[in-house]
Parts: structure tokens; C-alpha cells; sequence
């Protein structure tokens, strides 16, 4: 998944259209919160796989959420 791909999904959960998202944006600042990062960690595990959810580290960014994801579809080689 490339950061534009990733914008546009995390625009669903946002106050932001993924044109407008920065990697650098807060995600509180776009809307997205505890729950909303869940429940896209939600809908990303059917690509991943299993552990896509778990979180152990803060996210804060867009940039964050993203490394998360890409850290996830690594381990699960998706």
C-alpha cells in the first residue's frame, strides 16, 4: 500500500480529504482518534492478516499509522 493508497482509506475515518492529508498531520487534528485507528486497523487486517491491530507503540502522525501499517504487512508478508 503507497502513502496515497493509505490517504485515501484513512480519509473515511478523517475531518480531511486524502488530498489534503501531510504525512505530517496530527491525527487528532484530521479527527481521527483511539477508536477510528482501531477500527482501521479493523478493516487493513483483511489485507495484512492477523496482528494488524495490535498497536504497541503511541501514534500520533499520519506518518505514524502508516509505519504501522507497513510494519504489519511486513511481518504478515502482505
Amino acid at each position: 500500500m503507497n502513502e496515497t493508497e493509505f490517504k485515501e482509506a484513512i480519509a473515511a475515518f478523517a475531518t480531511t480529504p486524502a488530498e489534503k492529508l501531510a504525512m505530517t498531520d496530527e491525527l487528532d487534528d484530521i479527527g481521527i482518534d483511539s477508536i477510528s485507528v482501531f477500527e482501521l486497523m479493523i478493516n487493513f487486517e483483511d489485507q495484512l492478516g492477523v496482528g494488524a491491530t495490535k498497536i504497541d507503540a503511541v501514534l500520533s502522525t499520519v506518518q505514524d499509522l502508516y509505519d504501522h501499517v507497513q510494519r504489519a504487512a511486513a511481518l504478515n508478508n502482505a
